[in-house]
């Protein structure tokens, strides 16, 4: 073959030939019969290709023998069936090979046969045996094709179908029947949701069972609350049980007799408030059971009239603040009671009439030197305190509050000087000093030096001139020329003197080495002469030195002044009731500006910047000004402060153990401040704290909410409006009634009958009233015409122009301020 070969390189199919040689070699029969059926197919006549493919099928032929009974060993019949059908088609005489086949495909039609049976039986619920089956198939033939997934199918079948029939024994309570199903259904797709949720509904309803059986036997013994609890644990369990529900119904019927048994005990005790509680228990039980609802108001009329009646005594007794809580808990207990409803509504405005505070604003104070600018101050404490006072606060000027002082026997030292401000107390028609009073006003100015540097110049100096250097490099540079010259002639007349070279060698001895002799030489050194010359009259011309102008760098010094004027101020608020400053605040302005000032020197080059400040009566004058700004916002806090005596009178009462007097100012306190106060949560606390033992029956907050008209949210005019100059216009109303009385855009003029100029006005008017209530508010229209409608507060939002509660003890803040230069009108007293 080699031999044949040989001289073939290039015959056709050459390259397939050799590609099918090496699959042989290496085992890879299928491949080599392929690519030596292509050589064969590219030279037919090729001897060596057709022994080659002959070979090749023969040993392939026996390989795919050999692997058929591997295959058939692991049940993988279609593999067989492949490397035997491959085994015929390369050698069909193979021994062995048909026969096989034969017995391989009796095999697949056997596993078929069960397949078709598996999905017969499914068809008719079998799904237990047709899963076997299917099972019995693939264990013959593993790679069926569809087999994995049929007997997936299966799987799921029969796993819905046995939930399916553990749903029918749990209805018939068969719980063994229907775990094993479910069971079974998990077996067959783990994970089922709906046979896990069997399982779990099984075990619930065996917990049930020895649930009720345990409450069975509290209820036997007489433990009707517990068998309760225990009788809803196992209704929670299983809730489609009727009985339970039933032992749940006559369980709470056997505690609701003895709730109704034991008040009926209490009220003939009268203990009206345990039987109101014992009777609300059995309500919350079984409503309507037994009469309660009856019962239960039977009981509440008893408590209203007890309550009333420690209302009257209370009212005997001077203690205002215990008889409206007092009213208020019957009103709680009977809505219906008209009489405790009169009586209510008088005791709050009893109370609400003590809230009234009048701040009387003496002159303001001045230390010597300021007393030109305090009756500004006092005056703007005035316009301020009219601006932001709440509905409950009245203000007195000086004019009014000197003749008052005079009619109590005091004067400006029982204000001023703190040992003698106990005699105040006697000052009738006053409740609080506002009093203010300008320390320091004065003018600083502070001066502080830099350096700066310039330079100028201070005559000429001597400096060497580089024009003589360079003369100098010259006449150096001629006189070698000339030297080099002259060393070169007297060389060649050395040479002739000696006779050393022959008359003919004389001028390669000139062109060799260069000397210069004759006429050339001589006209050479006459140029290097003239040259020299030349440069030496340059040097003699030019001087050693020249003048050149003397620069001088200058060290000046830069005085910065700053002038600071600073305003010094305090203001307190002395509480007349109590004795006590319940505001004292630092005010203070102050304003700065500085300059530079640098003295001006032209021989050396300095240029003058002059000082330039504002005068000391300007500088003053804006320092005044921040310190206005300033007190606007303590006076605004003063206000605010209107109602802090109460809080210092009830921690007394309290401190003395006298609960009536602390009720009392606890709930002047809440009046005075009915959309919030810093001391709030305090104040309740203690107003609570007088009911305590039917804190369970009432609801104390939301009776002082509902009926006293405080512990409100804030609330805001449902209305958009802008302040423009001394007016307020509004120019969109959100309250339907009010659209169809008022055009807009429109100004607001009084909100509940009191003039406002300015939102800083209707801010504080606001802080009166909750979200929710209803406002009479004025509104002029563009033609002039006057229209007061009633507005629904809506809670406020997030707006600074809005009254908004404290956040904290001493920490209460408010919105923008607004300051007018108009005069606002004064209140007497």
């Amino acid at each position: 073959m080699l031999l044949v070969l040989s001289g073939s390189g290039g015959c056709a199919g050459y390259r397939e030939y050799q590609q099918g040689m090496t699959c042989l070699r290496a085992g890879d029969y299928d491949a080599a019969v392929e690519k030596l059926k292509e050589a064969v197919l590219l030279a037919p006549q090729n001897r060596a290709y057709l022994g080659a493919l002959d070979d090749a099928k023969k040993k392939g032929a026996q390989w795919h023998l050999e692997r058929a009974p591997e295959c058939v060993g692991v049940t993988d019949l279609g593999l067989a069936e492949g490397h035997l059908k491959k085994a015929l088609e390369y050698c069909p005489e193979i021994q062995g090979a048909a026969r096989m086949l034969k017995q391989v495909r009796a095999l697949i039609a056997e596993a078929g046969q069960l397949r078709q049976k598996a999905l017969g039986l499914s068809k008719h619920d079998r799904w237990d045996e047709a899963v076997v089956c299917m099972r019995a198939a693939l264990r013959k033939y593993r790679s069926m094709p569809g087999g994995k997934q049929a007997l997936k199918d299966l799987k799921l079948g029969a796993s819905n179908w046995h939930v399916k029939v553990a749903r029918g024994f749990l209805d018939k309570d068969d719980w063994d029947r229907t775990e094993g199903h479910a069971k079974q259904a998990l077996d067959y797709v783990p994970g089922n949701k709906a046979a896990e949720g069997l399982l779990k509904e099984v075990a619930n309803r065996r917990k049930a069972q020895e649930l009720v059986r345990e409450a069975d036997s509290l209820f036997s013994s007489g433990r009707l609350r517990e068998a309760l609890v225990v009788f809803e644990r196992a209704h929670e369990l299983h809730r489609q049980r009727a009985d339970i529900v039933k032992k749940i119904r006559k369980t709470k019927e056997g505690i609701c007799r003895q709730l109704i048994s034991k008040a009926d005990a209490l009220s003939r005790a009268g203990d009206f408030a345990g039987a109101l509680r014992n009777l609300r228990r059995s309500e919350a039980l079984l409503p309507a059971f037994g009469g309660v609802d009856k019962l239960i108001r039977a009981a509440c009329g008893s408590l209203a009239e007890r309550h009333m009646g420690s209302a009257r005594k209370a009212l005997g007794a001077g203690q205002d603040g215990r008889a409206l809580v007092h009213f208020l808990a019957a009103l709680g207990y009977d809505g219906s009671n008209v009489q405790a409803k009169e009586k209510l509504v008088k005791q709050v405005q009893v109370l609400r009439d003590r809230t009234k505070y009048v701040i009387g604003v003496p002159r303001f104070q001045a230390s010597m030197g300021c007393e030109d600018i305090a009756p500004n101050f006092g005056l703007a404490v005035v316009r301020q305190l009219l601006r932001v006072k709440p509905l409950n606060v009245s203000v007195v000027e000086w004019t009014d509050l000197e003749k008052l002082l005079a009619k109590a026997g005091l004067g400006w030292p029982d204000l001023v000087i703190p040992e003698l401000r106990g005699r105040c107390r006697k000052l009738k028609g006053v409740d609080g000093l506002l009093m203010g009073k300008i320390r320091s006003c004065r003018v600083l100015k502070d001066r502080t030096t830099t350096w700066a540097t310039t330079k100028y110049q201070d005559g000429v100096k001597m400096v060497p001139n580089p024009d003589y250097a360079a003369a100098e490099e010259r006449v150096a540079a001629a006189e070698r020329e000339v030297a080099s010259i002259r060393n070169q002639l007297a060389s060649m007349s050395l040479l002739r003197l000696l006779g050393g070279l022959a008359p003919g060698k004389l001028g390669e001895v000139l062109r060799d080495g260069g000397l210069l002799g004759g006429l050339a030489g001589r006209a050479r050194l006459t140029a290097a002469m003239q040259t020299l010359a030349a440069a030496q009259r340059q040097l003699a011309s030019t001087p050693r030195e020249i003048a050149k102008p003397n620069i001088v760098q200058y060290r000046y010094p830069v005085h910065t002044v700053t002038a600071t004027a600073t305003l010094e101020a305090s203001l307190e608020l002395l509480d007349l009731m109590t004795g006590r400053v319940v505001l004292e605040r630092g005010v203070s302005g102050r304003y700065c500006e500085s300059d530079r000032y640098v003295r001006a020197d032209p021989r050396r080059n300095v240029t003058g910047d002059p000082l330039e400040l504002p005068g000391q009566d300007s500088m003053r004058r804006r320092a005044i000004e921040k310190a206005l700004r300033a007190l606007d916002a303590a006076v605004e806090e003063a206000a605010r402060k209107h109602g802090q005596r109460f809080v210092i009178m009830a921690e007394r009462a309290v401190a003395r153990k006298d609960r009536a007097g602390a009720v009392q100012h606890a709930l002047c306190y809440l009046l005075a401040y009915p959309t919030g106060g810093e001391s709030r949560a305090a104040m309740l606390k203690i107003v609570c704290a007088d009911l305590a033992a039917e804190r369970d029956l009432l609801a104390l907050p939301e009776l002082l909410r509902e009926h006293c008209g405080v512990l409100q949210a804030p609330g805001e005019l449902p209305v958009r409006v802008s302040q423009v100059g001394h007016r307020l216009r509004v120019v969109r109303i959100r309250d339907a009634a009010a659209v169809s009385k008022v055009k807009t855009p429109c100004v607001l003029t009084a909100v509940a009958g009191y003039p406002v100029a300015s939102l800083v006005q209707l801010r504080a008017l606001l802080s009166s009233f909750g979200a929710g209530q209803a406002v009479p508010v004025t509104l002029t229209d563009s033609d002039g015409r006057e229209v007061t409608v009633r507005l629904r507060l809506v809670p406020a939002k997030g707006s600074s122009d809005r009254p908004r509660e404290p956040r904290g003890p001493d920490k209460g803040r408010s919105g923008p301020q607004e300051r007018s230069t108009k005069a606002e009108p004064r209140v007497r007293l």
